[in-house]
């Protein structure tokens, strides 16, 4: 019935007890069929502790490139309030986005030529990640981490401790 996908969630117990509730976050192909694309979900990640404010990755046609959008999972009214106006929106390409803090995204992606040369590797990914505030624009990102073009890829990764710590890192 969700060709495209759909994303929802119950409780744990309830899961674990075989009588789950399911609440629909997000359908994929209502939502495609409103925005008239072809929308396919290809993952989501939500920012800790709350974990109410996502970025949902959805794939035109099921490609690897995807488009990155914030969504807000907080329920008001019976139904989540979805996707965030003027909210964090990355263009379609192989990204990989991770959160920093709940106004600030580590963005590696196709930043486009750079004094004549290439952002992505050998590979087609990125080698460049750049820190973006809400508000800016990409082009207004800064770099904080840069690969090398023969790495296959460079991405943000954030690690997460027991006692609720975050860590930063770029993996190349």
């Amino acid at each position: 019935a969700h060709e495209r996908g759909i994303w929802r969630r119950t409780g744990l117990t309830e899961y674990a007890g075989g009588a789950a509730t399911w609440e629909t976050l997000l359908d994929v192909d209502a939502l495609a069929k409103a925005e008239g694309a072809n929308w396919v979900y290809k993952g989501v990640s939500c920012l800790p502790p709350a974990y109410t404010d996502c970025l949902v990755d959805l794939s035109d046609g099921g490609k690897d490139a995807a488009r990155v959008r914030e969504f807000d999972i907080a329920f008001e009214n019976g139904r989540p309030k979805g996707f965030v106006g003027g909210g964090f929106d990355v263009p379609e390409a192989k990204s990989s986005v991770e959160w920093q803090d709940k106004d600030t995204l580590l963005i590696a992606t196709d930043w486009g030529a750079e004094k004549g040369q290439s952002t992505l590797t050998d590979s087609g990914y990125p080698f460049v990640v750049k820190r973006l505030k809400r508000g800016q624009t990409l082009a207004d990102a800064v770099e904080v981490f840069r690969g090398d073009v023969k790495d296959v890829a460079t991405s943000p990764l954030v690690l997460g401790d027991t006692d609720g710590k975050f860590y930063r890192r770029y993996l190349r």
